[in-house]
């Protein structure tokens, strides 16, 4: 499956987060056939233990399947592995939706709460924790002053207007 410029960009760099630069090189690099673990380490030069855990990445994902034999003699496993790039479409809908999510989540307790912080750095802390304190970090004794939380609830709502504009694009 051919995805649009914007799409594969949006889909390597989501194999970039999931799989490092090693899943984006074998996503790139997989064989249309099976292959083994071994195989797509020579192909692409990755040592093999970095490539499992990108193939192993990739099946988290959807983006990789594979099946397991086992030697009867041995009992050595033997995984045979597959790149499914027709899923990327499906599979950057599925995070986006979830991200999406997450942002409302994030929106839903910036909006309903209201924040005190550190100015040494040491973090924020809810309303109610703040006046328990009497408005002084219980790690360092500095005062705690008021976080305005309008820059972030912009942001957020821009970055789900981003990811509103990305899934329409996939439809």
């Amino acid at each position: 499956m051919q995805l649009a410029e914007p799409e594969e960009l949006i889909l390597e760099e989501f194999i970039k987060r999931v799989a490092g630069e090693e899943g984006l090189i074998i996503f790139h690099n997989a064989l249309s056939r099976e292959f083994t673990d071994e195989e797509i380490s020579i192909k692409t030069g990755l040592d093999l233990n970095s490539a499992r855990r990108a193939l192993f990445a990739l099946y988290e994902s959807g983006l990789a399947e594979y099946r397991r034999e086992k030697d009867e003699d041995s009992g050595w496993l033997t995984y045979y592995w597959k790149i499914i790039p027709e899923k990327g479409k499906a599979v950057l809908k599925r995070e986006l939706e979830k991200a999406k999510r997450n942002f409302k989540l994030k929106i839903e307790f910036e909006s309903s709460n209201m924040f005190y912080y550190c100015k040494n750095g040491c973090g924020k802390i809810l309303f109610e924790d703040a006046m328990s304190f009497n408005f002084v970090c219980p790690n360092c004794g500095s005062s705690l002053d008021f976080v305005d939380n309008t820059k972030l609830l912009e942001f957020l709502e821009e970055e789900i207007q981003k990811i509103d504009n990305m899934l329409k694009s996939l439809m």
